[in-house]
């Protein structure tokens, strides 16, 4: 798999007719990073042995944008459904250097969704979502698209 780093910052300032100015709305930013897996995931096994619901899983990556390490993100995973397929119940942090960008919503981990359900510092006040590329390997490509008040 070729791994593609790119830092890519957008910001736009839409303005309506007869609305407030460019400088009322909100501010949408799109970041691109990798996110590296350094540690083994976590598994907690609860219940019978082997998967079952109320398992849990936990999640620690550092993440890169353009070959520099911008922050970690921490993710927990509880499995709400299952078996044969399962499905997970998630939430997460991203740590950055200018705050925090808090995340939930629900994977069978072939492909990874999430909604931002807030920030700290730069980020108070933001949602939007995560997209999660490349599920299967210890690396993979993340967009976050946030939307934040002015």
């Amino acid at each position: 798999m070729r791994l593609e780093l790119s830092s890519v910052i957008c910001e736009t300032y839409p303005s309506r007719p007869g609305g407030p100015s460019a400088s009322d709305e909100p501010r949408e930013v799109t970041r691109r990073f990798a996110a590296k897996e350094l540690t083994p995931n976590v598994i907690i096994d609860v219940g019978k042995p082997g998967n079952s619901v109320g398992d849990s899983v936990i999640e620690q990556e550092t993440l890169f944008q353009g070959g520099r390490r911008i922050g970690h993100d921490t993710l927990q995973c509880t499995a709400i459904h299952g078996p044969p397929a399962f499905e997970f119940q998630c939430v997460g942090t991203l740590v950055l250097s200018k705050g925090q960008v808090t995340l939930q919503g629900a994977t069978d981990f072939s492909s990874i969704r999430m909604a931002v359900t807030g920030g700290t510092g730069s980020y108070q006040g933001a949602h939007g979502e995560l997209v999660v590329h490349g599920t299967d390997t210890t690396t993979d490509n993340d967009v976050l698209h946030l939307v934040l008040p002015e």
